[in-house]
């Protein structure tokens, strides 16, 4: 089966490259006016989506598709020529510019096939293409001295360690913290004591001189009772 045949006995061609340019500038240089006859013909005007044109060989057209700047789809049929037939520009972006890529299906015969992939090379081929952006591989660095990596590590240990241990300590009886607290704590205990008991002697003197004015007659009772009566 000959290259580019399909089911229904025509022919597809296609052909793309990826070139230095924004898609803008492609589709200017590629699908519009004098750009369209860099892979078709000529066209003497803008293509409308859904209007007839002919272009400067009398081809008739009618754009399908107008997406610009990514996508042009049109239908054509040349005079003298009764099957019409598809081409298709399509811009897509690439790592470095984009790529354009050219396509045609519906063509009468192998012949008609090699010219327009014929055409079509050379018309792209004079392009300047992307060239890749050189990046040079990042730098090793040397490795550092086994001895003098564990430095770092082993020197951190020695430090947060006994930190870690005095945070985690507890204090013990023994402690001058603890003494030093327990002898506050002993002496604010007598201190109560000694108050508590000091306010009870008081108290119980206070009682007592209560009690004995209680008992004790009173100094004119006293004087009635000691002198005899008069006869």
């Amino acid at each position: 089966m000959p290259t580019g045949l399909t089911t229904d006995g025509s022919f597809n061609a296609g052909a793309r490259r990826t070139v230095d340019m924004t898609a803008e500038d492609a589709w200017r240089n590629w699908a519009q006016g004098q750009g369209l006859g860099r892979w078709l013909e000529p066209s003497a005007s803008t293509l409308t989506e859904g209007q007839e044109a002919t272009l400067k060989d009398g081809t008739w057209v009618l754009p399908v598709r107008v997406r610009p700047p990514h996508h042009l789809r049109v239908r054509l049929r040349r005079a003298r020529q009764a099957r019409a037939w598809t081409a298709q520009l399509r811009i897509l972006p690439a790592a470095r510019g984009v790529t354009i890529a050219l396509h045609a299906e519906g063509l009468l015969d192998a012949a008609t096939r090699a010219a327009f992939i014929e055409r079509w090379t050379k018309e792209l081929e004079a392009i300047p293409s992307a060239k890749p952006t050189a990046t040079k591989p990042p730098a090793r660095k040397a490795p550092a001295d086994k001895a003098q990596a564990r430095k770092p590590s082993a020197a951190r240990t020695e430090v947060v360690a006994p930190a870690r241990k005095a945070l985690g300590k507890k204090p013990t009886a023994s402690s001058p913290a603890t003494k030093a607290a327990a002898t506050a704590l002993d002496k604010k205990s007598a201190t109560k004591s000694l108050a508590k008991k000091t306010a009870a002697t008081a108290l119980d003197k206070k009682s007592a001189t209560r009690t004995a004015r209680s008992v004790s007659p009173e100094p004119s009772a006293r004087g009635a009772a000691a002198s005899p009566r008069k006869k």
